[in-house]
């Protein structure tokens, strides 16, 4: 029994002196690092004014500034602690108002920079304090995170995190929104009135409006055919003021040359200036059901909310709206030029008709198109579209913005000055990936909500919210 005893002690020191080995052997090796998520930014948009019980719609933007690919996932809504529903991201059509096509100049959200602009500088329209035309680069002087861009003729303007609006470029017409015009500003300046509540903004040839959290819309700028929308005649027009017209509560608007339109939470479009009137007036047998818009030089399209696309103006039936052939289902997004316009598919990719003197439908071609034709040599999925005067762009999956077309001042961006029916990279230039959530509830009832957008995170990316957003209900 000694010798089993003592055969016995010598067995557990044994294992006890592997056990303190193995302990000194976990100590030394480095722990294995931990994978980090790339981070994430997310805004929640709503319009308040929906009586109590009636639909409203929540959108979260999900932004993701570095990493490879958008975020994937879902996004919980919030009303306090009160969980209202969830949603999952969709990549496509969420970027739209992250890239931005004028006359000759472009700009988009780009990473890490914020913003980035490109093209014909002449007034200062590219935001950098100078005048001198270049290749993607930084707008100087932004202070707060821009999430929004509505690039003009020649001006561009930006919306801020907290919904302030700034714009720059040129301001013989009040395109910038300051109660005298005055000469061009090449450095971003705020719009008077507009610092804060703004959910929405859209800038034509030379006027901008902008849409806020009560579902008005205020425009500035020239206003020679009534484009600002409330009925006064002035040749021009600043600081903003409201649009009048019908009592509506507005989600979205557009611009065009010298007009204006609307898109209320009921689906339904207004139009006014050239055209249509000094204030909105419906758009005459396009009825509801719409789900985003898009203004031309002289001509407007909505996509519907089964994925069609209708056009209207001087170039499209004599004002009606008419369905564009081929686009009847599977069209997430629109964007149009002076005579061109463009629809972004379910599947990732373009299709673009109209003019085409240029090249600006991308297909190889300067043939004129009546219908959708595909843009070729995209070389990835697009995840957002936008048409400029006489040229397009598209933001890919890759991070990367391919534009074709008009390039007699470098607004392609590829650093040459000779037009491209192809799409061309942009040199230099990493975008900022979105991706977008919506939920329609009618659950709110009387009273103030603190509604908040809560990104889940996936493997490559972490979770954010949004900052809580006031909603009172009656």
């Amino acid at each position: 029994m000694a010798s089993i005893a003592h055969h016995f002690r010598r067995l557990v020191l044994y294992f006890q002196n592997i056990s303190r080995l193995l302990l000194c052997v976990s100590i030394a090796l480095p722990a294995a690092p931990a994978v980090a998520a790339n981070s994430t930014r997310t805004r929640l948009i709503a319009v308040s004014p929906s009586p109590a019980g009636s639909p409203v719609t929540l959108t979260a933007e999900v932004d993701a500034p570095a990493g490879v690919g958008g975020a994937t996932g879902r996004v919980s809504f919030t009303d306090g602690e009160r969980i209202v529903g969830s949603a999952l991201v969709n990549a496509l059509g969420g970027a739209q108002t992250s890239l931005s096509l004028g006359l000759a100049h472009a700009c988009a959200l780009a990473s890490p920079s914020g913003v980035e602009c490109w093209g014909w500088n002449k007034y200062g329209q590219l935001g950098d304090g100078a005048t001198t035309d270049h290749l993607p680069a930084p707008v100087t002087g932004l202070t707060k995170r821009v999430v929004a861009l509505a690039v003009g003729g020649v001006h561009s303007c930006a919306l801020t995190v907290e919904g302030a609006v700034i714009c720059w470029g040129e301001n013989s017409l009040g395109q910038l929104g300051g109660p005298t015009p005055d000469r061009a500003q090449p450095a971003p300046t705020p719009v008077p009135g507009l610092s804060s509540g703004v959910i929405a903004i859209a800038s034509g040839s030379y006027h901008s409006c902008a849409v806020t959290e009560a579902g008005a819309i205020f425009c500035w700028g020239r206003n020679v055919e009534g484009q600002i929308g409330n009925g006064v005649d002035l040749e021009t027009f600043a600081p903003p003021t409201r649009v009048g017209g019908p009592a509506e509560i507005y989600t979205d608007v557009a611009g065009g040359a010298s007009h204006s339109c609307g898109l209320t939470n009921a689906g339904a479009v207004l139009c006014w200036g050239q055209g249509f009137g000094k204030v909105p007036t419906p758009v005459a047998k396009l009825g509801s059901g719409v789900v985003a818009l898009t203004a031309g030089s002289y001509h407007d399209c909505a996509l519907t909310k089964a994925g069609a696309v209708q056009c209207w103006g001087p170039a499209w039936n004599a004002g009606a709206p008419t369905p564009v052939a081929g686009l009847s289902s599977g069209v997430v997004a629109i964007s149009s030029g002076s005579g061109h316009d463009c629809a972004l598919l379910r599947d990732g990719g373009v299709r673009c008709w109209g003019y085409n003197q240029y090249g600006q439908l991308g297909d190889g071609t300067t043939t004129d198109r009546t219908i959708p034709t595909p843009v070729l040599n995209l070389g990835a999925a697009a995840v957002a579209i936008a048409a400029g005067f006489d040229f397009s762009c598209a933001l890919l999956s890759t991070r990367a913005v391919k534009c074709w077309g008009y390039n007699e001042v470098g607004e392609i961006g590829d650093g040459g000055v000779t037009n491209q029916p192809l799409p061309v990279p942009a040199k230099g230039l990493s975008a900022l990936l979105r991706t977008r959530a919506r939920l329609t509830t009618s659950t709110l009832g009387n009273g103030l909500h603190a509604l908040r957008a809560n990104y889940l995170g996936d493997a490559a990316h972490a979770p954010s919210q949004s900052t809580p957003l006031p909603m009172r209900l009656k």
